[in-house]
């Protein structure tokens, strides 16, 4: 993302990944390094995320770090449902 801002002037990111999202720690570093090198920049879940491990926190560090849209993928609260 750093090289492709700084070369040519990207500003918007997509993350097509329903498993970018898949642990606490990968989410909250990948807004720390956006933070750490200074990327103005926004970026977006578009494709469905799973909702586990998103709360309060989770939702405004992505914010701070420039998330501006994300899309739930979540699973039936019914076991009869699920496979």
């Amino acid at each position: 993302m750093e090289f492709v801002h700084s070369r040519l002037n990207v500003t918007d990111f997509h993350f097509e990944d329903l498993t970018s999202v898949s642990s606490r720690e990968w989410i909250i570093g990948l807004c720390d390094e956006i933070d750490k090198r200074g990327l103005t920049i926004t970026w977006q879940l578009p494709n469905g995320i799973r909702s586990e491990i998103i709360d309060e926190y989770i939702i405004k560090r992505m914010k701070t770090s420039g998330c501006t849209n994300i899309t739930f993928a979540p699973e039936s609260g019914s076991t009869e449902a699920l496979p």
